[in-house]
């Protein structure tokens, strides 16, 4: 939709700088309680599980969404690291063991007509069902992420494109029918107010991904 200001009405919903502390705090939190850094192994009770839940797949999807008063239903589209929580202990030695998977994300977003968003994110995605069982075939999940991302400003703007924070929530489900398939469908808030411009926006996703092998 051309002829927007710079800058969308505000609503609120919309996270003040108090949110996205919090956000921040929440995620230093996880890391930091005492106890959760440890790896698997180190509790007396684990068990090493089978080879096949320690994959990391590497997806692709399509979405479409928009901002919450303007420009609905705009495609986009995205890629994304699947780290199981077997895979995801590696990097942090308390995923295993909360059922919770690392995913990288990037996501690409138009929400206008000369307005862009390009994301890096960095997810933490908490299943409901067990996800470290050979017979798992699928869980709802929700995660919460951090990322960097790059906003095109308007075409009439005197100011160029702006890096800054990114912040998201995500609801959805995974699907395995079978070890070397999963098929994901999501629905996504993400946050993003920056110097006057303002590219929050909502998006539902769908996606499937491999295996990587190596």
């Amino acid at each position: 939709m051309t002829g927007l200001s710079s800058r969308l009405p505000r609503r609120v919903w919309l996270p003040t700088a108090r949110h996205s502390l919090a956000w921040l705090l929440a995620v230093g939190l996880v890391i930091a309680v005492p106890g959760l850094g440890g790896a698997a192994e180190d509790d007396p009770s684990w068990t090493v599980p089978p080879a096949e839940l320690g994959k990391i797949y590497v997806a692709g999807s399509i979405s479409v969404g928009g901002t919450i008063d303007y420009d609905l239903l705009r495609a986009g589209f995205g890629a994304s690291f699947i780290f199981r929580p077997l895979a995801a202990e590696d990097f942090l030695g308390f995923l295993y063991r909360w059922n919770t998977a690392m995913v990288l994300q990037a996501d690409y977003r138009p929400v206008a007509e000369d307005r862009r968003l390009l994301a890096g994110d960095f997810i933490l995605r908490r299943y409901e069902q067990d996800m470290r069982s050979s017979t798992a075939t699928g869980s709802t999940f929700w995660g919460l992420g951090v990322g960097a991302a790059e906003a095109t400003a308007p075409a009439d703007a005197t100011t160029g494109n702006t890096i800054s924070w990114t912040f998201l929530l995500e609801v959805g489900h995974e699907w395995n029918p079978n070890q070397n398939l999963v098929f994901f469908a999501k629905c996504q808030l993400r946050w993003f107010d920056h110097h006057g411009l303002d590219y929050s926006n909502w998006s539902v996703h769908g996606g499937a991904g491999i295996p990587v092998f190596w």
